[in-house]
């Protein structure tokens, strides 16, 4: 079965028991629905069809800061820094940035070959300051493209009733409906693991140990 956005929609409202725009505007119910198809399914299932990698130029001109993509959801281990002449080098990613900047004080200007990285907010710090031109490499997990219209599919149409549980436990959550929410989540838990059984499928195994996302 291929599940649509109406689809989808229906289900979220069979599940919360709000089978009308009365007691769930469509509105509020394509916000929940995108917010969890857009900015939690992508973690919570770590789908290979979300997965890329994102390469940032640094340059000596640089003043170390650059601005995620709005597809990143998150960038994520490994860190690589290629110079001009292939030579790879890992970084390290720090994640408090009191002990960032702490390490690498805002007021140090003088450039040299990077070696670390934090990203705050929606921006990748790298210190220190670069010196020539670099290509740094990472892993990211990408937000879909929100649905709209009641036509729209899933990157995959059989996650329909996975977006449908996560959007419903939302919902119920937010009204402070905890039992009905707690309710779902085996039904959540079942849907949810049959993708990532899927996807294991998909990896070679000779893959399959590798870091995650």
């Amino acid at each position: 079965m291929e599940w649509n956005l109406s689809q989808i929609k229906a289900k979220v409202r069979k599940l919360t028991g709000r089978p009308d725009a009365g007691q769930l505007s469509e509105e509020d119910l394509l916000q929940a629905v995108n917010q969890y198809y857009v900015n939690m399914l992508p973690q919570e299932a770590n789908t290979l069809e979300m997965q890329s990698w994102r390469e940032i130029s640094l340059t000596s001109s640089g003043d170390g800061e650059y601005s995620l993509e709005a597809s990143d959801l998150v960038l994520a281990a490994p860190f690589t820094l290629t110079d001009q002449e292939g030579a790879a080098f890992p970084l390290d990613r720090f994640t408090d940035p009191a002990l960032f900047f702490r390490r690498y004080p805002e007021s140090e200007t003088q450039r040299a070959r990077p070696e670390a990285c934090l990203i705050f907010g929606r921006t990748l710090y790298v210190r220190p300051l670069p010196d020539g031109n670099y290509t740094l490499k990472a892993a990211s997990v990408n937000a879909p493209i929100p649905f709209e219209e009641d036509s729209d599919l899933p990157l995959d149409s059989k996650w329909g009733p996975l977006i449908a549980y996560g959007a419903a436990m939302e919902i119920l959550q937010e009204n402070g409906e905890d039992s009905e929410a707690a309710s779902l989540r085996n039904a959540y838990a079942f849907h949810l693991n049959s993708i990532v059984r899927k996807q294991l499928r998909q990896i070679p195994l000779e893959k399959r140990a590798a870091p995650g996302f």
